[in-house]
């Protein structure tokens, strides 16, 4: 138990934290030699460092190693009120660099037309508590649930990583859809079905409700990252841990048809492509026409 509370705190302090994590795992970090590997010094730097850690890892209570190795980095400073516009415009174009370089066109549009994230101030704040006011956690019931769990296979949980669109933002925990595709891919063949049997046995053990419940504020949350809009105000976005998204969507390809059928074609928010988009897109056009049939009398 003190071994549990301790992994605990360290991986809530490392949430908290925010540290750069590379966006792909470079070929020579497979298992087989590779003649891929580039003279370029800082990517040279960069695998040596995965090498390492991969080392360190097999070690007893590595990974107890590792964590505080990593909280022991200095903090990220803060940009100064002064400086923060250019800091901002900066950062952005080092963002459309690195979508660029990395293929991710569309991506890069984006970031070049958005307005960027709220300043972290008192109205951000309250604007961010009226949209998702806080509420007490969901009571789960201590009854056993009269059906079985659903299971996944190998199959399924494959081809649900590889539905992921290029350049899937990461969560809180930095681990992307494009690591868990290039552990088993490339030279990473030779260990990828072990790996992704030990990836499938974890997403029905959640499946089935086993997951310890200290690990959900960890796995199933998403901080509110707020989004300024075009003519004011925000618009917060979640993104939630590869894990979550990927149980999410194992379980929505699994019920989506058999949901879709019995709720027939009155509805369009379940196994309906966009239909949620579509019903929150109609309902603010009938908002906003009521509001000017009103101004108008």
């Amino acid at each position: 138990m003190p071994y549990v509370a301790l992994s605990l705190e360290l991986l809530n302090e490392v949430f908290q934290r925010q540290f750069t994590t590379i966006s792909s795992i470079p070929p020579p970090c497979n298992p087989k030699n590779s003649s891929e590997e580039r003279p370029d010094n800082r990517k040279k730097l960069q695998i040596t460092a995965i090498h390492k850690a991969l080392v360190d890892w097999r070690e007893p209570n590595g990974c107890l190693t590792l964590i505080s190795r990593l909280l022991e980095l200095p903090k990220r400073q803060q940009p100064s009120k002064l400086k923060s516009k250019q800091l901002q415009d900066s950062a952005t174009l080092d963002a459309c660099r690195k979508k660029l370089s990395n293929g991710h066109y569309t991506a890069a549009i984006r970031v070049l037309s958005s307005n960027g994230v709220a300043p972290c101030t008192e109205v951000t704040i309250s604007e961010l508590s009226d949209k998702h006011p806080p509420a007490p956690p969901p009571t789960i019931p201590d009854d056993p649930i009269p059906c079985d769990a659903i299971k996944v296979d190998t199959v399924s949980v494959l081809k649900a990583i590889k539905s992921f669109p290029k350049g899937t933002s990461c969560g809180r925990d930095g681990l992307r859809a494009q690591h868990l595709f290039d552990a088993m891919s490339g030279a990473a063949n030779t260990v990828a079905d072990e790996l992704l049997a030990s990836m499938t046995n974890v997403v029905n053990l959640w499946l089935s409700g086993k997951c310890p419940s200290p690990l959900g504020k960890f796995i199933a949350s998403a901080p509110l990252t707020p989004l300024q809009k075009p003519g004011g105000g925000v618009r917060p976005i979640t993104v939630g841990t590869i894990w979550r998204r990927l149980v999410s969507k194992l379980v929505a390809i699994k019920v989506g048809k058999a949901m879709s059928m019995y709720l027939g074609d009155y509805q369009f928010g379940v196994g309906v492509p966009c239909g949620g988009e579509s019903i929150l897109h109609s309902v603010n056009r009938l908002m906003e026409l009521i509001r000017h049939l009103h101004a108008s009398h």
